[in-house]
């Protein structure tokens, strides 16, 4: 039993265009929108944690799971029932961001297996029904954390809790549908194995039982990680068909097909402005990398130097530094940054407090701008598109600067920390990739705003 060649060559070629699409688009989709979920669930559960509703355990150490491995979302009792939920959030959060930065989505390559994991991650938490009589444990001790949290919250700090929610909420539903487009080509991946490796060894069946029956022999041995669908081959079968085949055929060619040329938008279809908004909250969702950043750069520190000391010098220790705590001061830590434009490489002192703290202080304010709140954002909502460029490429550069100076730090501490001390130390890699992702997203943005700007004076 074989498909007609001529169909058979227009699908590979839809497939092999349509794959292209979902690599180069879709996946970009699917990852923004997921770092968006996650910076603003970092957001709302460092809120929850600043008013002790989540706490994490100081003495748990992580289970070594799977990547993609969802908590357990059975009843939440006892005692330490907010360091399990704090767990179980955090380990969402994990996932989130491990599919936005490092999950490798080979469309053509993912099981059923694979996408169902990924599905089960995403839809862990439904945020658009949050509610305290969920039937979901771990939804329900969230919201009812978030709805002791509005209790004593003023208007910014409900702000901040609405529009966290909002934005997890809209992301999600997003990359969702991301992920329907994925499993959508996955779908007819799987058909087409079946169509070359299956079907040519099929002979004399007459109807579709017939057919569905001589497939299932034959499927385990070569398709073992996907379970057997019915519709599927009910699908294939339709569009074999001599009457109903080329009307199947061409809707599912046309439900491949790909525009090779985006329809332009209309001038006045988004005010240009907002593409310079858009920069700058593509640039705040970084807050969470460079806040853990921040942590991990302050925990190799204090391995820098250090070994296995005596009780006897530990208590030397501690005593100069009670003396001499006011009378000594920070010592900087030298750097070298290399300047890729000129091929040459400087020095820089570091005072790690100030650094860290200045880190801090833009955190804060990227806190505020995701959640539409305080000065800044006000600031923003009020500037003109001069002043909203110029503090977009501000921030562009401020962050580059941040992200050298933090991988100068990073490899000053490799290099003089103890040697028992290495294996301690975090690396900051994969929170340098997200923030020169938001970088690269930013640009992007200023890049759509000189399009406007050009699109609105050129004539009709």
């Amino acid at each position: 039993m074989t498909t007609d060649a001529n169909f058979m060559e227009s699908l590979a070629l839809a497939l092999a265009a349509r794959e292209k699409y979902v690599e180069t688009q879709v996946v970009t989709n699917l990852r923004h929108e997921l770092l968006q979920v996650e910076a603003s669930a970092k957001t709302l559960l460092s809120y929850l944690q600043e008013k002790g509703l989540l706490k994490s355990d100081p003495y748990h150490t992580a289970a070594n799971t799977h990547p993609l491995a969802v908590p357990q979302d059975d009843a939440l009792t006892g005692h330490e029932r907010v360091f399990e939920l704090t767990s179980r959030l955090e380990k969402y959060v994990d996932i989130l961001r491990y599919l936005g930065i490092e999950y490798p989505f080979a469309v053509s390559q993912m099981s059923h297996k694979e996408l169902s994991a990924i599905h089960k991650a995403i839809a862990f938490i439904d945020w658009n029904h949050l509610s305290e009589n969920s039937t979901h444990p771990t939804a329900a001790a969230l919201s009812a954390a978030i709805f002791t949290a509005r209790k004593t919250a003023n208007d910014v700090s409900s702000g901040v809790i609405n529009d966290a929610i909002s934005t997890v909420a809209k992301s999600l539903q997003e990359a969702v549908t991301n992920v329907e487009v994925i499993g959508a080509l996955r779908h007819e991946y799987v058909k087409a194995t079946i169509r070359n490796r299956i079907m040519p060894d099929i002979q004399d069946v007459a109807t579709v039982e017939q057919f569905i029956a001589a497939v299932r022999e034959k499927w385990t041995a070569v398709l073992p990680d996907e379970p057997v669908s019915q519709k599927m081959l009910m699908e294939i079968w339709t569009e074999n068909d001599p009457t109903s085949g080329p009307g199947a055929q061409e809707a599912l060619l046309a439900g491949l097909a790909v525009e090779e040329v985006e329809e332009r938008p209309s001038k006045s279809a988004r005010p240009a402005r907002d593409h310079l908004i858009d920069g700058i909250r593509s640039i705040a969702t970084g807050g969470s990398a460079l806040e853990k950043m921040v942590g991990k750069l302050t925990e190799s520190s204090k391995h820098v130097g250090r070994t296995r000391r005596s009780l006897g010098a530990l208590l030397r220790q501690l005593v100069a530094t009670i003396f001499k705590k006011n009378t000594e001061q920070e010592k900087p830590f030298v750097i070298t940054l290399r300047d890729s434009d000129r091929g040459v490489s400087r020095t820089e002192e570091i005072l790690l407090t100030s650094f860290t703290e200045n880190i801090m202080k833009k955190v804060g304010t990227y806190t505020g701008i995701l959640a539409r709140s305080g000065n800044m954002w006000q600031r923003i909502s009020r500037a003109s598109e001069g002043e909203l460029l110029e503090y977009l490429r501000g921030e562009l550069d401020d962050v580059s600067i941040i992200i050298q100076r933090s991988q100068g730090l990073d490899a000053n501490f490799r290099k003089h920390a103890a040697p028992a001390m290495r294996s301690r130390l975090r690396g900051i890699n994969m929170e340098v990739t997200l923030l020169q992702d938001q970088l690269s997203r930013g640009s992007r943005k200023i890049t759509d705003y000189e399009t406007a700007i050009a699109e609105a004076v050129t004539p009709e």
